[in-house]
């Protein structure tokens, strides 16, 4: 089942990630002026996300894929959602429902593919970094379990020899 193979603690970890690439790194990039737009797509904002995917598949250890597409759910959900539905509340409150006007479904929905694209490869990105040290635990598991071991002389019940000495 697809839900025993998230390890939620791993999401959790690629979402502080991004949360910390967005708030920190993305404002001050832009101070700088280094701002790539690539259509609807904030590029530093999937960059963010690619790095939090990373940090999730790299800490899951397995099914990278899984875990980096929910850091990119997260986000959708939290950040970006979350971030406009209080710019529309903000908007409503100073000038009306009206205001508002149309949403545009299309543009957004092509961000959200674009964000979960980014997780998705971020984790996948982890893979080759998870193959090698799975490699190297196979190659300390077959060293261990192939060096033998002479057996331990069991300590029997032995009486230290008393000494007797010339009196």
């Amino acid at each position: 089942m697809l839900l025993d193979r998230i390890r939620w603690s791993a999401v959790f970890f690629g979402f502080l990630a991004t949360c910390l690439c967005t708030f920190l790194a993305v404002p001050l990039f832009e101070h700088i002026g280094w701002q790539v737009n690539a259509g609807p797509v904030d590029m530093l904002t999937m960059l963010s996300i690619l790095i939090g995917g990373f940090v999730a598949g790299k800490a899951a250890r397995r099914d990278e894929g899984i875990q980096g597409g929910l850091v990119a759910v997260c986000y959708i959900l939290v950040i970006w959602l979350g971030k406009q539905v209080l710019d529309e509340i903000h908007i409503a409150n100073l000038s009306g429902l009206s205001a508002l006007g149309k949403v545009d479904s299309w543009s957004n929905f092509g961000k959200d593919f674009f964000y979960f694209v980014a997780g998705a490869l971020g984790a996948m990105w982890a893979t080759p970094f998870n193959e090698r040290e799975r490699q190297r635990q196979n190659i300390v598991l077959r060293s261990t379990a192939t060096t033998r071991h002479r057996p331990q002389a069991k300590m029997r019940d032995v009486t230290p020899p008393e000494n007797h000495s010339a009196d």
